[in-house]
């Protein structure tokens, strides 16, 4: 077994490690290139779906940045980085918001559609392995369309609500909606770290889910939290590194 060894930047954080998954020579050498630039890792650079497995289970990435399709579907892909405690950012050219929402209620923790820069890409990652979701303006702008059409629908059927949500836990997962990591949204709200952790295990419990993914893709899909902007959502440019 070949394990990346973890490095640390000149602040003494830990530098995350990125493995990179495209069927085409030339993203992967444009991504990886980017991800250097971006004071990342990077561990491997795959070109099939059976070379990343392998490559993930010698190195153990923190991400990995994966293109929609890889020679083909990869949600069963998605499922086995998933449960072996990968985080994951699928690039890909559907628009469609079945498609997003899907990955997300997955567990995928990014989604960046082709009109991302390479530099947006890296700083993705920097997000994700921090617990943040990362999308791109396009997507963001997908997922507020989306949530203004279901929640009209829900005011229009009577079927809105908050789940049972505390007012505190919906600013929570509002801030949650944004993209911030735990610590920011403490910092938003003036209180502990150990009192947000303990705000979003009940909010996953509320909306039955597992990850902050999952959270947020709920809340869009069912109207549960105020609209924001594009410009509100943590897209890579905003997530700071």
């Amino acid at each position: 077994m070949v394990t990346t060894p973890k490095q640390t930047d000149p602040a003494g954080g830990s530098i995350p490690v990125v493995v990179i998954a495209h069927e085409y020579a030339l993203c992967r050498d444009i991504l990886a290139v980017a991800c250097v630039q971006g004071r990342l890792t990077v561990a491997a650079s795959c070109p099939t779906k059976e070379t990343l497995l392998r490559r993930c289970a010698e190195t153990h990435p923190d991400v990995v940045v994966v293109s929609d399709p890889l020679h083909g579907p990869i949600d069963e892909l998605v499922d086995k980085l998933l449960a072996d405690g990968i985080r994951i950012i699928v690039i890909s050219g559907d628009q469609s918001p079945e498609r997003l929402s899907h990955l997300l209620i997955r567990g995928v923790q990014g989604y960046m559609l082709h009109d991302t820069s390479p530099s947006e890409v890296a700083t993705g990652v920097h997000a994700v392995a921090r617990g943040a979701v990362a999308i791109n303006h396009t997507v963001a702008t997908m997922l507020v369309n989306q949530w203004r059409r279901l929640r009209e629908n829900a005011m229009t059927t009577g079927t809105g609500g908050t789940r049972g949500l505390t007012p505190r836990e919906t600013e929570v997962l509002a801030a949650m909606v944004e993209g911030l990591p735990t610590k920011s949204i403490a910092r938003r709200l003036g209180v502990a770290f150990k009192t947000i952790e303990n705000h979003k295990i009940r909010i996953f419990e509320k909306l039955g889910v597992r990850t902050h993914a999952q959270a947020v893709s709920v809340a869009i899909h069912h109207g549960l939290v105020p609209p924001v902007t594009p410009e509100q959502l943590a897209v890579p440019d905003r997530a700071g590194v």
